[in-house]
């Protein structure tokens, strides 16, 4: 039996202002498969073990038998049994994972509001894959993976953007799959991001449940292709080389144009390794400004350069 995952919500003007072992379905012993007390879809655990990833043998709830990409480099992941330093972390694969695995979160794109506004919902996110993180790691000042990461599953993807109050009670890595219960979404500029989870029973720290670490992480190869507004937040693969640009578009960033497969996209970078000439190999979600989708090296752990 699937319970329903969404509660009417009301809308308000938003003001501006190491490798780890695989854990367990129900690592705390609180109520076995499915977490009955929970709503949402209480068997999703079991479909977890059963739903094909696509393109191949195994299954949603495997390790990381499914990372494919054998290259040296792909973003905060990386090839089977590569030991990789938090937040980063799971395996690579450019198979898509398939449309069977709903983790929740197009329920929250479906609550999406108009453009700089939010929205209080309520709505439950079971087993969806972290796919990307900022740099930082717990309880750092300023943005960290506890703050600011992005998750996926086969329907959907989304930023989670959370204040430092409300930051995920436990860290955060790319390659897990994770619950939460989301109680609100905002628009920021065009980006749709997570802005509050429901707190632990004993503070104000997100509520975010680990069901498994070491997951395959699904990197859409878009080299040659043209990236979309529906594209911000997604995971993407390009290669290319930078042909112009260098202006400021913000901050210490510098905006560049990527060249790839005769398509053209912009990158926004504040390494001062940038430079026209240079291969550049981008592995991260896909960011949005104003609406417009770029590649952006918030994490340097997405891009890497070459002669």
């Amino acid at each position: 039996m699937v319970l329903p995952r969404i509660v009417a919500a009301s809308l308000f003007t938003l003001a501006l202002p190491g490798m780890v072992a695989c854990v367990e379905d129900d690592p705390a012993g609180r109520g076995g498969r499915g977490y009955p007390f929970l709503p949402g879809p209480v068997d999703f655990d079991v479909d977890l073990d059963t739903i094909d990833i696509g393109g191949g043998g195994g299954t949603i709830g495997d390790g990381c038998n499914e990372g494919n990409l054998s290259i040296a480099w792909i973003g905060q992941s990386g090839p089977a049994g590569q030991t990789l330093s938090v937040p980063n972390g799971g395996c690579a694969t450019d198979r898509p994972f398939n449309a069977e695995y709903d983790s929740g979160l197009t329920d929250l794109v479906a609550l999406a509001p108009a453009t700089n506004q939010s929205v209080d919902v309520d709505v439950f996110i079971d087993g969806a894959t972290v796919s990307a993180t900022h740099f930082g790691t717990d309880f750092t000042a300023n943005r960290n993976a506890r703050t600011n990461f992005w998750l996926q599953d086969g329907l959907a993807q989304v930023q989670v953007f959370l204040t430092n109050a409300n930051q995920s009670a436990v860290s955060i890595r790319v390659g897990q799959r994770v619950r939460m219960q989301v109680t609100r979404l905002t628009d920021f500029n065009g980006t749709l991001q997570v802005t509050a989870v429901a707190p632990i029973a004993d503070g104000t720290l997100a509520d975010v449940t680990l069901i498994a670490e070491e997951r395959d992480v699904f990197y859409e190869p878009r080299t040659g292709t043209t990236l979309a507004p529906s594209d911000i937040n997604r995971l993407v693969h390009i290669e290319g080389v930078v042909v112009g640009g260098g202006g400021g578009c913000g901050g210490t960033s510098l905006c560049w144009d990527v060249e790839h497969g005769g398509e053209m996209t912009v990158l926004r970078s504040s390494s001062n390794q940038v430079s026209v000439g240079r291969r550049v190999e981008y592995a991260g979600p896909v960011i949005g400004f104003n609406g417009n989708p770029q590649l952006d090296s918030i994490n340097f752990s997405w891009m890497r350069l070459s002669n």
